[in-house]
């Protein structure tokens, strides 16, 4: 039966505009995918590569007689033409149309040999007459050819997916497509694993794989330290250097914060201006320093003074006639008392007691600020769980950042009464409605921060395609800023040529959504307020224009005061059974899964984090059992992607290297990432990874960087490379802090100890990868003791040793839950340090990198 190309009449403008929707071929894939699960057809798989053998997508669907039949596609985005160098020719589709017939299908399913009873001829624009009957004659003997170009193509995504023609603007379809298959391609850890087909028969899309989740804001009491109250005084009585370092780390603490809150565009500072304000306590801290050095000069001369009439006295009261002239080696000199040591009276000058009187003020000043804001964060306490979302945009929920930011950026100047009771507020995704100009939402690693960004803009994207909705999305992965970022607001935010043509539209009636993801990606605290700079000119420059952030715990900073600062919740149980369930396809399977977590006590909490949770879930699905831990979890997967994966499934690509060999310069790439603060090398740093571990395979790097790129568990960056998670990088980092000699993973917990969270999870798994939990907390406890005598005793005193020893001390145990620890739960090291004598002040140590250089 001769097909005919056309049904109905359709202006040529309609067909083009829906042949523009599809961005490529691939993306033409994809969606015809689709639409055949709207039709109701099964086992539909895009089969298009290099071993297709014709068939660009197979499907099952009912024959003449009902039953099931398999059937293929040969799908062209361009028009099917008669040039027959051109790979839509009639030639070029009738021979992949013949190869589809003849070659046999293997089912991935049942291993079953089956044949296609017929092929279905799909593009967006109309064919020949001509090239229909062309094919189709020479085609007759082999089995049924189908067209379904044009006209009939657009047909039957108006009947099945009446949405996808819902849109007279063909830029707006076109900007919306190419974000829609960016999005859906590009899902970090979960379409890596898709890609390189690790595990079978699981979501194939990220909208498929999502649970939505909540946020909040949390808060305890807290309050002003002491060490700001106290009002400045100058003693009266003898001093030493402690007393006058103790009086100038009081300084240098009100100077920061004075500092800060100049830098909050926000805060109500009650009038007063701060061009001035940080010099008085600078001001203060040298001339208090300049009275104890003129002091301490004074006693040095008189004792200077002392032994020269000491030295005469002497000399006079010999008998010189028989002892000879004694030179002045002959007395002992004295011996001076160092400055550390020395108790003097100090005069305090007149510049001193000015300066003084200045910091006071500024002390006051800023202790009233304070207040004002500890007023506001103390009524909301009597909120309870307000409804609706104002409250994100509250003075006192923006109160409540801005403290919170300040304790973490300046420790000491505030309090937070642990004792007292965390108050909470939730809310879910309806919160970005609430009218907020900019949004924050921060979490750990692996909390689902950026598939926030990526459900959002794709609910955003199909409920304006199906006009349930008015916001236009704009998604930007920051991290591609890692390294420079363009001159303008417009280059940094909209670079897409069909995004400016719609921002400019006059009649443009839409809110448009800037995802901003991945802030701590962006390494540079500059190019970080850039990026801040860049949104809030969006903001207040153009119309309707709302910016979401999402950043790490640790990207903190006066320059985002005023934003509104949410906490990505972990996955509660309903949730986390909704994520099993999507993975596993059926109650009894997520049953199944429950069962034998409830069994796995370490796991258990594991499963509130999504990324982890997603881990967990795809690893039972293929191996149907569950690791001891999470850093079980994580060697089982760097195994898998060092080409473990393949060994298992007998699988023989004719590698070169070995997973040991992959693995110890990818052990070197991730230590060299993370010395440098950085997910990023360039393809030179890979080279000099390998020369470090691997000498002998220097001029083999781009062919092993080619296998470990085809594992996985390297992406490629176009500049170079990057770790496809960066927990995957710090999980490496671990393994290389292991080194004979010891010295590495030293310095990476002095770093922790002193402040610095970027070696925090590096560190969690470093202990968990060993199998003596006893001599992993001997460990922590000698060295949080050695670095408490090389620190000053108020910073110990004030607990803040001792609660990042208990952060590793508690990891430690969830990683080993049966192991029962001989020390307190905390304070080993304050106690310790309360022996110790209050007066006697320790210098600091001079501290070395893991490379070797020292720090000042």
């Amino acid at each position: 039966m001769r097909h005919k190309v056309r049904t109905k009449i359709v202006p040529d403008d309609e067909l083009q505009r829906f042949a523009d929707a599809f961005k490529d071929e691939a993306q033409l894939r994809n969606d015809l995918v689709k639409l055949l699960r709207r039709m109701g057809r099964e086992g539909v798989r895009n089969t298009h590569g290099t071993g297709e053998r014709g068939k660009d997508i197979v499907f099952y669907g009912p024959s003449g007689m009902g039953e099931l039949g398999l059937y293929a596609a040969v799908v062209k985005k361009d028009r099917i033409v008669g040039d027959v160098t051109s790979n839509t020719s009639v030639r070029h589709v009738l021979n992949q149309a013949q190869e589809a017939f003849e070659t046999p299908y293997t089912n991935p399913s049942t291993g079953a040999i089956e044949r296609v009873r017929g092929v279905y001829i799909l593009c967006p624009h109309d064919c020949t007459q001509e090239a229909v009957d062309t094919i189709q004659d020479n085609l007759a003997r082999l089995g049924t050819v189908e067209f379904r170009c044009g006209v009939r193509l657009m047909e039957l995504f108006g009947e099945h997916w009446k949405d996808f023609l819902l849109f007279e603007s063909t830029v707006l379809v076109a900007y919306l497509s190419a974000l829609r298959a960016g999005i859906q391609r590009d899902t970090a850890l979960i379409e890596l694993i898709l890609r390189r087909s690790i595990l079978a028969q699981i979501p194939r899309e990220f909208t498929d794989m999502y649970v939505p989740q909540q946020f909040g804001h949390d808060w305890r009491y807290q309050s002003i330290s002491p060490a700001l109250r106290e009002p400045l005084l100058l003693p009266r009585s003898d001093m030493r250097l402690g007393d006058i370092r103790r009086m100038t780390d009081q300084m240098e603490l009100l100077r920061q914060v004075v500092e800060y809150l100049r830098a909050c565009r926000n805060l109500d500072l009650m009038g007063r201006p701060l061009d001035d304000a940080a010099a008085a306590p600078r001001g203060l801290s040298a001339s208090l320093n300049a009275d104890w050095k003129l002091a301490y000069q004074e006693f040095a001369a008189q004792t200077r003074k002392n032994y020269e009439t000491r030295f005469q006295d002497d000399r006079h009261s010999r008998d010189q006639s028989q002892r000879g002239r004694r030179t002045r080696a002959d007395v002992a000199a004295p011996r001076l008392v160092s400055e550390r040591a020395a108790v003097l009276p100090v005069n305090w000058s007149s510049s001193s007691y000015s300066w003084l009187s200045r910091a006071e003020e500024v002390r006051a000043w800023v202790i009233r600020v304070l207040d004002q804001e500890c007023e506001l964060i103390k009524g909301v306490a009597s909120w309870g769980q307000p409804v609706g979302n104002d409250w994100v945009v509250s003075a006192e929920v923006i109160a409540s950042c801005r403290f919170q930011a300040l304790a973490e950026s300046v420790p000491g100047a505030i309090e937070t009464d642990q004792q007292a009771p965390m108050n909470s507020v939730s809310c879910d995704a309806t919160v970005l409605d609430s009218g907020s100009a900019i949004l924050l939402f921060s979490g750990p690693a692996g909390f689902g921060k950026t598939s926030l960004c990526k459900w959002q803009a794709l609910r955003d994207a199909e409920n304006l395609l199906s006009r349930r909705g008015r916001v236009l999305p704009v998604y930007v992965p920051l991290s591609q800023f890692a390294y420079s970022l363009p001159a303008t607001m417009m280059d940094t935010l909209f670079r897409s040529q069909d995004l400016r043509e719609l921002l400019t539209d006059p009649a443009r009636d839409t809110t448009v959504r800037i995802y901003l993801d991945g802030l701590d990606e962006v390494p540079e605290p500059s190019r970080q307020q850039s990026i801040l700079a860049f949104a809030q000119e969006a903001v207040c420059g153009l119309q309707k224009v709302q910016v979401v952030l999402t950043a790490r715990d640790h990207v903190l900073g006066p320059w985002l005061d005023g934003i509104p600062r949410l906490q990505m919740r972990p996955l509660d149980s309903s949730q986390q059974h909704a994520l099993v369930h999507k993975w596993l396809g059926s109650d009894e399977a997520t049953g199944a899964f429950f069962v034998q977590l409830a069994s796995c006590a370490c796991l258990r909490p594991l499963m509130e984090v999504p990324l982890l949770a997603t881990l967990i879930a795809a690893v039972y699905k293929k191996q149907q059992y569950l690791p001891g831990n999470r850093t079980a979890l994580y060697a089982l997967f760097v195994d898998l992607l060092c080409g473990g994966w393949d060994a298992i499934k007998g699988v023989h690509r004719g590698a070169s290297f070995g997973p040991h060999d992959k693995r110890m310069v990818l052990r070197e790439l991730a230590l060299s990432n993370h010395l440098g603060r950085t997910r990023d090398a360039t393809f030179a740093q890979f080279g000099h990874a390998v020369e470090a571990v691997l000498a002998a395979f220097s001029e083999q790097a781009e062919e092993l960087l080619a296998e470990i790129l085809q594992d996985g568990l390297l992406v490629s960056t176009g500049a170079g490379v990057r770790f496809s998670h960066l927990s995957f990088q710090e999980y490496l980092a671990a393994e290389a802090l292991l080194d004979p000699d010891g010295e590495r993973p030293k310095v990476a917990l002095r770093e922790f100890f002193q402040g610095n969270d970027w070696w925090s999870e590096v560190l969690v798994f470093h202990l968990t990868q060993g199998c003596n939990p006893n001599a992993m907390e001997e460990w922590l406890v000698k060295r949080a003791r050695e670095f408490a005598r090389s620190a000053r005793a108020e910073s110990v005193l004030k607990g803040e040793l001792d609660e990042r020893l208990s952060t590793l001390r508690r990891a430690l145990r969830e990683g080993f839950p049966a192991y029962r620890s001989k020390y307190s739960e905390d304070g080993i090291v304050t106690e310790e340090t309360r022996h110790r004598s209050g007066d006697s002040v320790i210098v600091s140590k001079s501290r070395r990198t893991l490379s070797g250089r020292k720090l000042d």
